[in-house]
């Protein structure tokens, strides 16, 4: 399914998606909150071309509340893939209905996709750790426990 989804050969309804400049192509749809100017919740919506689609309006979430979307397990979560790849693209039966729920991302207001708490990165490697740590301490880069404790920051 995976490699279906991410097929060059994809091509959407929304036009915007089909421009090779484009950051959001049918083979890549980033999950993300926006408002309607008339509206004061935020929505989840994926980016398109230009665009934004609107989840709920689609029956695809039933929930404002992206963690939701995000503590899917895989599988679920690669359905809900499926099933926006499929609609997005050209010839889908959904088009007509879906086009009523997709706004322009100028004309909507982006927000952070959800909220970060604690840690939000770790020292991946080593020499990620040792090129961090001599900004600290340059004459001891990597604390005794490096290998044993993970560190985040």
């Amino acid at each position: 399914m995976s490699q279906e989804l991410h097929s060059l050969g994809l091509v959407s309804w929304v036009e915007s998606a089909n421009n090779p400049e484009t950051d959001f192509p049918l083979q890549n749809l980033p999950f993300g909150r926006f408002k309607l100017p008339h509206d004061s919740d935020w929505r989840i919506g994926v980016a398109i071309g230009d665009q934004v689609l609107d989840l709920s309006g689609v029956g695809i979430v039933a929930s404002h509340d992206i963690s939701r979307l995000l503590r899917l397990a895989p599988e679920p979560r690669r359905a809900v893939r499926q099933v926006l790849s499929a609609g997005l693209r050209k010839g889908s039966q959904q088009a007509q209905a879906w086009a009523k729920h997709v706004y322009p991302q100028a004309e909507v207001e982006l927000g952070l996709p959800c909220e970060i708490r604690d840690y939000t990165d770790f020292y991946v490697g080593i020499h990620h750790a040792t090129a961090v740590g001599k900004l600290f301490r340059p004459d001891a880069p990597l604390l005794p426990n490096y290998k044993w404790v993970p560190i985040g920051y």
